[in-house]
């Protein structure tokens, strides 16, 4: 038997902005998972997995190069570079190492032009598209995320107009962000087509029909990536019916929470830079009442339970063409609030950083194993490369299994322009910058798992935090800490290139 017989398929499945507790293994109670479920049985379930960054392009571009976003400067959906073709990245990696690699759906690699927009019509996508498949991908389906394939044709906008199915569906993503009888939960909308056609749908089908029709010696990486839960939720209507909201656990929030001025989001309730808080009225999500909650959580779950379902039959397909001689790992790009602490978007709390994380490794090593190491998703390239047989490559991060072996990280980082968290398992820190002014926010999850106290004007003093300021002002020193905070992704950064450095956190 050869090396590449041996080898195993590697399935990657992402999903985008999931809130780890939408699914039954990390407690859900509303609705159920299976699939997930039995990916976790067969395999380890992280609960101290954290993305590098609380938005969509940093933390994909670090997923994908295993470097953190300050090490490979694609820093933000803005003002963040695309991800550069010289840069050795999960697909050049593999396809080095004599795998086949393919991605099915979102890619956000490269910033897209928001400005550009049109409501009325979508725009062509043909430089985008080029772009992705020159970072060395052998097979690309894209559906750049349900938004973007309205704004934008990507193949999955190309297949809904020949379906007649797109003019519907994008007015429906412009008019839900408006609260009207139509769309009366701001930010949802049910998919106005066949479920198959449906994003989240149409991405499961493509990565199935690759799986099937796959006839290579060479083994394979096959990367799906759906667009879902990411607002707008937008499943069809027979999801929703399996959703039981009696049963859902209730919001974590805490009456004049954002009166305290210690805080950074403090001013606004929820800081306008919530995503939600730009439909919400008067521009802040506290104006929404029970009912919208209600509405917009069955939503999001009823989205969750499709992607579940989606990735079972995937999984299914690859165990009837790859036995188990499989590496599979489902994770998200970063989380959302979902009505936690009075918002749903991104943010730096556990619900936008702490990401689900399920790996089946072959063979059924490790089945049925919880792990309370700290890992990041960059490690999840090492975790390939080591599956591969592939060279070590010099990155932030480490195959999981090393992780699992040594205890974990000491601390996870998570960054963004002019914005830092660090948090270990007791303690989280959170350091910004907005118009000049610093905000220090520290939670002790100990006594305070919900993170409501910002205790960190008694941290000077206190012995119990002693070590998260030794460690802090190290990160500091090391990483230069303020010049991330001060970077505002333009141009050439204030610190030398970090790349090729191993990981020393």
């Amino acid at each position: 038997m050869t090396m590449a017989d041996s080898r195993p398929t590697i399935l990657l499945f992402t999903a985008d902005e999931l809130n780890r507790e939408a699914l039954s293994g990390y407690g859900a109670t509303s609705h159920r998972t299976p699939a997930l479920d039995r990916l976790a049985a067969h395999g380890v379930r992280f609960d101290a997995a954290y993305t590098s960054s609380p938005v969509c392009l940093p933390a994909r571009c670090s997923l994908a190069t295993g470097l953190f976003p300050h090490q490979n400067l694609n820093l933000s959906n803005e003002t963040g570079r695309s991800l550069e073709l010289d840069r050795p990245n999960v697909f050049t990696l593999l396809n080095a190492a004599g795998y086949r690699t393919s991605q099915h759906g979102k890619c956000h690699f490269i910033p897209v032009p928001y400005a550009y927009n049109k409501r009325e019509y979508t725009r062509e996508y043909e430089h985008f598209i080029h772009y992705y498949r020159s970072l060395g991908m052998h097979h690309l389906d894209l559906m750049d995320d349900p938004q973007v394939s309205a704004w934008y044709y990507d193949d999955y906008a190309k297949d809904l107009e020949r379906h007649g199915v797109l003019a519907e569906f994008r007015r429906c993503v412009w008019e839900c962000h408006r609260r009207t009888d139509e769309f009366p939960i701001v930010g949802t909308f049910r998919f106005p087509g066949p479920d198959h056609l449906h994003p989240d749908g149409w991405v499961a089908e493509r990565a199935l029909d690759y799986i099937r029709r796959y006839d290579r010696d060479e083994p394979a990486f096959v990367w799906t990536s759906f667009g879902g839960p990411h607002y707008p939720a937008c499943a069809p209507e027979s999801y929703h019916a399996r959703i039981d909201m009696d049963r859902d656990r209730p919001r974590r929030v805490r009456e004049g929470e954002w009166n305290d001025v210690t805080k950074a989001n403090a001013k606004s309730g929820a800081g306008g830079h919530a995503d939600g808080d730009f439909y919400a009225p008067d521009g802040w999500q506290g104006n929404y009442d029970d009912a919208y909650w209600r509405g917009w959580r069955r939503a999001y779950y009823a989205s969750c339970v499709q992607i579940d379902e989606g990735v079972g039959r995937i999984v299914a397909a690859a165990e009837q063409r790859w036995g188990d001689n499989l590496l599979v790992v489902f994770t998200a790009d970063h989380g959302d609030m979902m009505g936690d602490h009075g918002f749903w978007g991104k943010c730096l709390h556990d619900q936008g950083t702490r990401i689900p994380l399920i790996v089946r490794f072959p063979g059924g090593a490790h089945a049925g194993l919880r792990s309370d190491a700290i890992v990041q998703t960059v490690d999840l390239l090492p975790t390939f490369l080591a599956a591969a047989g592939a060279a070590p490559f010099s990155c932030a991060g480490r195959p999981l299994t090393d992780w699992m072996a040594n205890g974990g990280r000491p601390w996870a980082l998570c960054e963004y322009p002019e914005l830092v968290m660090i948090a270990d398992a007791r303690l989280k820190y959170i350091h910004r910058r907005r118009n000049g002014a610093a905000f220090n926010e520290l939670y002790d999850r100990q006594t305070d798992p919900d993170e409501f106290e910002n205790v960190w004007r008694r941290a000077a003093d206190h012995p119990g935090y002693a070590a998260l300021r030794a460690a802090l002002d190290r990160l500091d020193r090391e990483e230069r800490l303020g010049d991330i905070l001060f970077y505002d992704g333009r141009g050439t950064p204030p610190w030398a290139k970090l790349e090729g450095r191993p990981c020393t956190h």
